[in-house]
């Protein structure tokens, strides 16, 4: 067994697929836990701006004040109710993790995703081997370590995942996929307008604007102004395009009507947990 000043908690997979401290679960259940703990914070670190340096090694877990071996760390995390979304910050140069229920919206993204068959490269494979490389850092999860760390853990802000099959060398060592992960930049700055403006939406160009947005991807930076209906349709974009992006084949299609985008953006932010389609 585990220990760190004293026994490690036992892990028990709740009825809903969360986890909690008491109960005894298989070796290979824990590990699986563990592992899918250790690769979020990997994700984490990777997360982080470039530039910035983080110790590996040293990790606290809040509202805990100490400092944990990764592997500790790891532990901590894999005792709390899932799913999680965890927040990176900087102490001193460590990493340091504050971990909550995710929003709701993000929760649907989790079981949508853990729900649907064949989306990832572990499902249906018991012997697929996930390599998941960060910054400067890898770590091989199995097929089942692989599943629970995209049920349980929600990726942080600024962070993406790009996927693609394994080096020659990579696939003798048992890599059947890869996964990168690194840390994005938003691509549309949005800013609400005074409710006194009286500038037309340029998506429609037949209602009155009520934010501009800021596309820093562009060369040079675009700036647009839209109406409440388009703005739907452009978060209804934002939000296919990230569905797509963090599951392999993407569940959605690329090309999606502004109505579509609309109505699935407005389904999204209200409908019950796993209800949307």
């Amino acid at each position: 067994m585990w220990r760190w000043g004293g026994s490690a908690p036992q892990l028990k997979r709740g009825p809903l697929g969360g986890s909690h401290a008491c109960g005894f679960v298989t070796d290979s259940e824990s590990e699986a836990q563990l592992l899918a703990a250790r690769a979020q914070l990997l994700v984490l670190r990777a997360s982080l701006p470039e530039g910035v340096r983080v110790r590996t090694g040293r990790v606290r877990v809040a509202p805990d004040p100490r400092f944990f071996t990764e592997a500790a760390a790891a532990a901590v995390l894999a005792t709390r109710p899932k799913p999680l979304r965890c927040t990176p910050t900087l102490e001193d140069g460590d990493l340091s993790v504050s971990a909550e229920p995710p929003t709701a919206g993000w929760a649907r993204i989790l079981a949508m995703s853990s729900e649907r068959e064949g989306l990832d490269p572990a499902r249906g494979s018991s012997n697929a081997g996930i390599l998941l490389k960060g910054r400067d850092e890898a770590l091989t999860l199995s097929a089942t370590a692989y599943l629970v760390w995209r049920r349980d853990y929600q990726l942080p802000d600024h962070c993406g995942l790009g996927g693609g099959p394994p080096s020659e060398d990579e696939r003798s060592r048992g890599i059947t996929f890869v996964w990168q992960v690194g840390r994005t930049e938003g691509l549309i700055e949005a800013y609400s307008l005074t409710a006194d403006s009286s500038l037309l939406c340029e998506g429609c160009g037949a209602r009155l604007a009520t934010a501009v947005f800021r596309n820093v991807q562009a060369e040079p930076p675009v700036k647009v102004l839209l109406c409440g209906e388009c703005l739907d349709a452009e978060n209804g974009q934002k939000l296919v395009s990230a569905l797509n992006a963090a599951v392999v084949p993407p569940p959605f299609p690329d090309k999606m009507s502004d109505e579509q985008l609309r109505d699935f953006y407005r389904n999204f932010r209200v409908a019950p947990f796993g209800d949307v389609h």
